[in-house]
């Protein structure tokens, strides 16, 4: 792989230096780090709860996931090839009850005219308070295993992506869903239905194909001495610069903001280190996986 230069290395390991700042501190620390203009200051979300109303509102569908590809997801010992990871880690591997699958995107598949025809995706619109929306195709399919506490991210693109490669241009912040950003999507599905929000131990990402994550893992590896190998592979502190980088790619970041504007529900939660491997299969060509550990805060 390329392998990270300067100017993106030091821009997404200053990022992960402040996330993880945010994420020891406490929460009016992490909101002073933020800017934020509420008194006192606060890193906590505006989006809490399940969400299910606020996402039908701003435009995101929930698709059914009873299909072959969508169990396929959760299918981590087979489907994945990570089966080492998940027997080391005591996970649930196997598809079914514990792994529950997810696919929620940014436009609607029922949506039709006045003809009765279906709209295509790139020509519809929603509406809130009075103002018109274009669908953006934005698409985050995702497992979460509630028992023993993980979110595996695994097929991401954000509005920001689906609008600039549906719209052909980049998209205005002010046309962008207001609830758009992974880590609130994300928490709403992590909350309901769960009894204990607390019990969050990993983040696992599979299979990054970002190019710029890729680079900085590159570089990472490279600087180590080390080179992309199967289960444990390499772990890298969030103390460390590297550890650091990586949360601060576009990869990681996400997960940091979960964990620093929920302090209120989750206590105080950092992520401790990054593991990087690739699956159990073991080819030059395979794409890495990360898994972010969550612990408590240690005391101050």
């Amino acid at each position: 792989d390329e392998i990270a230069e300067d100017e993106l290395w030091d821009k997404a390991s200053c990022k992960g230096g402040r996330l993880v700042a945010a994420m020891l501190g406490t929460d009016e620390d992490a909101g002073k780090l933020i800017d934020d203009k509420r008194t006192p200051p606060s890193a906590a979300s505006h989006w809490q709860g399940d969400l299910k109303s606020e996402l039908a509102k701003w435009g995101w569908t929930d698709f059914p996931t009873n299909n072959l590809d969508d169990e396929l997801r959760g299918d981590f010992d087979g489907f994945w090839h990570v089966e080492s990871v998940t027997h080391a880690l005591r996970l649930n591997g196997k598809p079914g009850k514990d792994n529950v699958v997810y696919h929620v995107e940014h436009w609607d598949p029922h949506k039709k005219d006045f003809k009765g025809n279906e709209i295509p995706m790139e020509q519809q619109t929603y509406e809130v308070d009075g103002k018109t929306y274009r669908a953006t195709g934005a698409r985050y399919l995702f497992v979460v295993n509630y028992l023993s506490g993980v979110i595996y991210a695994q097929y991401v693109t954000s509005p920001m992506h689906g609008a600039r490669y549906h719209w052909y241009r980049d998209a205005k912040n002010e046309e962008l869903p207001s609830l758009n950003k992974m880590s609130d999507i994300l928490w709403g599905y992590w909350f309901r239905n769960n009894p204990n929000v607390r019990s969050i131990k990993y983040f696992w990402v599979q299979d990054i194909a970002n190019f710029h994550t890729s680079e900085i893992i590159a570089r990472v590896l490279h600087d180590a001495g080390k080179k992309l190998s199967v289960w444990p592979g390499a772990t890298f502190d969030m103390k460390s610069e590297a550890g650091q980088a990586i949360l601060g790619s576009d990869n990681g970041a996400s997960f940091a903001w979960f964990l620093l504007q929920h302090k209120a529900q989750l206590g105080q939660k950092w992520i401790s280190k990054v593991s990087v491997f690739m699956n159990d299969k073991g080819d030059e060509f395979q794409e890495p996986d990360l898994i972010f550990h969550v612990e408590d805060r240690p005391p101050p």
